[in-house]
């Protein structure tokens, strides 16, 4: 499947397919053959039409190679979330609301996409809505997210909701005369 990536999606589009998880037979059982394999991942895109390419390949791959060898292969392919497209107006205000709060030598607004899972996109398939990142590591929290040694750093509490009020007040009172 890691061929996919390299020989199927464009260069200039991204695309991730990870298998996370193998499973075949029982633990300690050395001397029987498994009747199934279970497989399970990832895929992360930016654009539908390449989840779809990626969709379908896997399919074509998993049958191709199940027949081939005299097997059945069944792919379930969930669509659980979507990537996230920020709009392009409401970050711009949510930049420039951020430099003013904290200065534009601690924002970073050119940050590049990348292929993580994030279910935002949900409440951007509703309304459109812009995502960013509150810096929290420091010489005390440097452990990264979705690590089991993971520590918040509760410290950057109070700007970030200081942040997200500021953000939320410019919005209503620019829905209010709109």
């Amino acid at each position: 499947m890691q061929t996919i990536v390299s020989r199927k999606v464009d260069p200039l589009e991204s695309a991730v397919v990870s298998v996370c998880f193998m499973n075949a037979g029982t633990l300690g059982t050395y001397n029987v053959l498994p009747g199934e394999a279970v497989m399970g991942g990832t895929v992360r895109t930016f654009l539908p039409e390449v989840r779809d390419l990626v969709e379908n390949t896997i399919k074509r791959m998993a049958e191709g190679i199940a027949l081939a060898h005299g097997l059945k292969a069944e792919v379930t392919y969930e669509r659980l979330i979507s990537s996230v497209n920020n709009d392009e107006r409401l970050t711009k205000e949510g930049v420039r609301i951020a430099q003013d709060l904290l200065g534009k030598d601690k924002i970073y607004p050119d940050f590049k996409p990348f292929m993580s899972s994030e279910d935002f996109s949900v409440y951007q398939e509703k309304v459109p809505g812009t995502i960013c990142r509150i810096g929290i590591s420091d010489e005390n929290h440097t452990v990264p997210l979705h690590n089991p040694k993971f520590d918040f750093n509760d410290e950057v509490l109070a700007l970030a909701s200081t942040l997200f009020v500021k953000i939320a007040q410019e919005r209503l009172n620019a829905l209010s005369k709109e």
